[in-house]
């Protein structure tokens, strides 16, 4: 995804220290309409149009929400890591979402989390 270091190794381990020393370029600025749609193609389907966990599969695999305050202290890149690798029954978008569009989905989470984001129409973006 174009020569970005690859810390596979450290994560599958729980090592969090390349992941929460990623700087965010985009952090502060407002969710865009690419953000949006790549959160609803891949993981509104499981964490829902608002981020309660409450999507279609998410409530079957009980997937977490994203506005907890324990989802809202995870770092940036945290996120950006989860999104790239997976975790746990969360699949890897790492080979679908690259580099800075990993970012855009991270701002979106963070726009829901703050509740400045309005929810989709019911029905749109699965």
């Amino acid at each position: 995804s174009g020569g970005e270091a690859d810390w596979t190794a450290e994560w599958r381990v729980l090592n969090l220290a390349t992941a929460d020393r990623l700087v965010n370029p985009l952090a502060g600025q407002p969710a865009t309409p690419v953000g949006d749609s790549l959160y609803h193609t891949f993981c509104a389907v499981c964490h829902g149009q608002t981020g309660a966990g409450d999507g279609k599969v998410g409530v079957q695999m009980a997937a977490l929400s994203l506005l907890t305050d324990r989802a809202k202290a995870l770092s940036d890149g945290y996120l950006y890591s989860i999104v790239r690798y997976g975790r746990g029954v969360m699949p890897r978008y790492g080979e679908k979402v690259h580099g800075v569009k990993r970012w855009e989905i991270v701002n979106y989470v963070r726009q829901l989390q703050s509740g400045t984001v309005a929810a989709a129409a019911p029905g749109g973006g699965n």
